[in-house]
């Protein structure tokens, strides 16, 4: 029998009511009725003074099913799908403590989902991961044969956390997180390593930031039951996730949105029921989706709609009244118009919050201070192709935050090059893609290095007519490359000046890998 359901929601006073999603009070008495008749209970609520929900507040809680994305009106409702709300966590940073306790090393009682960004690791891998676990387990199913703890893992290693992403750490630090590393999970942490020596069945598996499951995830003993990612979609996964669990935005050879947590922070949204953002929460969001979106600089050529109605609502719906007390938080808001810490409603400067990130993100001294092979693996992705032959192709690309003169100037750049392809990441070819602010005139500048291994492959000639055809990076070659060239001699390398700043490796990756794909 079908009935209509009732969403909890919180008005703008505080106030815990109950309001029907899309008709009146009245349309939903029989409902009410039948729902009041059933084995089902709800119990009063207690509410604070400030009227958030603690743990009592129901024994179950009936959802409207939402069959889109885009909250349209439906003049029929679905039938009824119960659901937990599970018990609200008085910070972020005890719900990564907790689900770590509870998953243990995800035995044989326990329904195993993990939720993991790209081996990349960088900040919208990582973020979008903690994120979207810590919002999506405020409600869990209810299911009387299995518990299922969703997990989110860190794409990288915690010492990788700790010294190769310094605007992660600032975030951490700045939100009073120090201590968030230890209670995070890796991706060494035993419930992916020993996922081959677990019990019947499959662990499930969402996907942020990228659209197929990598190695570490690529036994079957893992099910892919959702993405959400904005790049190229490489079509995996189809018989396990499909429609509303694969959200892909990525189309005409774009990116619709800047930052997965754009797709996280619209999630959010839709869950939330018009109840405020926890601070912390929504400063990690709206950290990232600033930086990937470069604050929305129209030059950038970055941010989209979305990325920009992600930003305005989370600004307007969070209490900005909890932020931390850290001073380089007190930073974000214009002290000269007001005090700190600022008021619910006093959002910060966004500004000033993207000036910090990019500044700690950049970081020269950090960046001059890497190792040639930590630079590159620092923000690494591979890449797999089949060509028109059936014949598998791997490359790698590599994204490096400074000038190619400072990056050749280190130690045995070359040589180090050479040896990062062939004995730590195997690849034949790898593209090192250049970023970085021109210190004469601000502007946003970007660069290519192309290798090849000589005793493997001898794609490069045609490989950069490819290129230079296609016109779409608007590349110039450098003038070095042949003395760069005569360094190495098992090494073909080309350098560019990439006019095209726009074009970042969500473009040059579709490229070589449509080289590729069309090349024996």
């Amino acid at each position: 029998m079908r009935s209509a359901s009732l969403l909890l929601h919180r008005t703008k006073r505080h106030r815990t009511t109950f309001v029907p999603k899309y008709f009146t009070f009245l349309n939903l008495f029989p409902a009410i009725i039948l729902f009041l008749s059933s084995t089902t209970t709800i119990s009063p609520a207690r509410i604070t003074s400030r009227g958030r929900i603690f743990a009592s507040a129901f024994s179950t809680v009936v959802l409207v099913n939402q069959t889109t994305r885009h909250h349209r009106h439906y003049r029929k409702f679905k039938s009824i799908t119960t659901t937990k709300m599970a018990v609200p966590f008085s910070s972020f940073q005890e719900y990564l403590v907790q689900q770590k306790q509870d998953a243990g090393t995800g035995g044989d009682n326990t329904d195993v989902h993990v939720v993991v960004g790209n081996t990349a690791g960088d900040a919208d891998s990582i973020i979008s991961a903690l994120t979207y676990g810590f919002i999506q387990s405020m409600v869990t199913k209810n299911t009387s044969t299995s518990r299922t703890t969703l997990i989110p893992i860190v794409s990288i290693t915690q010492r990788d956390l700790e010294t190769q992403r310094p605007e992660v750490s600032y975030m951490f630090r700045a939100l009073g997180l120090e201590q968030i590393a230890d209670s995070l999970r890796y991706i060494d942490d035993p419930i992916v390593v020993s996922s081959s020596k677990a019990g019947p069945g499959k662990r499930k598996l969402t996907l942020v930031d990228h659209n197929r499951a990598e190695e570490a995830f690529s036994s079957d003993a893992w099910e892919v039951v959702e993405i959400l990612d904005h790049h190229q979609d490489e079509h995996r996964h189809l018989d396990t996730c499909q429609g509303d669990a694969r959200q892909i935005a990525f189309e005409n050879d774009k990116a619709t949105v800047a930052s997965t947590c754009t797709l996280v922070a619209e999630r959010l949204k839709e869950l939330s029921c018009d109840s405020q953002y926890p601070s912390t929460l929504s400063s990690l969001l709206l950290g990232t989706i600033l930086l990937d979106s470069v604050n929305m600089i129209p030059a950038a050529g970055k941010g989209t709609p979305r990325d920009k109605a992600a930003i305005e609502n989370l600004l307007q719906q969070t209490d900005w009244s909890t932020i931390s007390s850290k001073t380089a938080v007190s930073d974000w808001w214009l002290q000269d118009d007001l005090s700190y810490p600022p008021a619910a409603d006093s959002a910060p400067s966004t500004d000033r919050m993207f000036e910090a990130l990019q500044a700690a993100k950049f970081d020269a001294k950090f960046w001059n201070e890497l190792s040639v092979e930590d630079a590159l693996r620092l923000d690494y992705k591979r890449f797999v192709v089949e060509n028109k032959d059936s014949m598998s192709h791997v490359f790698g690309a590599s994204s490096v935050l400074l000038p190619v003169e400072d990056f050749l100037a280190k130690p045995d750049s070359v040589p180090s090059i050479l040896e990062y392809m062939t004995n730590t990441v195997h690849v034949s070819f790898l593209a090192i893609l250049f970023f970085y602010k021109s210190l004469e005139n601000d502007q946003n500048c970007r660069q290519l290095i192309l290798c090849e291994k000589k005793s493997i492959c001898n794609n490069m000639e045609s490989l950069v007519s490819f290129l230079i055809k296609d016109g779409t990076l608007e590349l110039e070659e450098i003038q070095d490359s042949d003395s760069v060239c005569e360094e190495n001699e098992q090494l073909s390398v080309r350098l560019f000046d990439q006019k095209n700043t726009k074009a970042s490796r969500k473009q040059v990756a579709p490229l070589i890998r449509d080289y590729y794909e069309s090349h024996a």
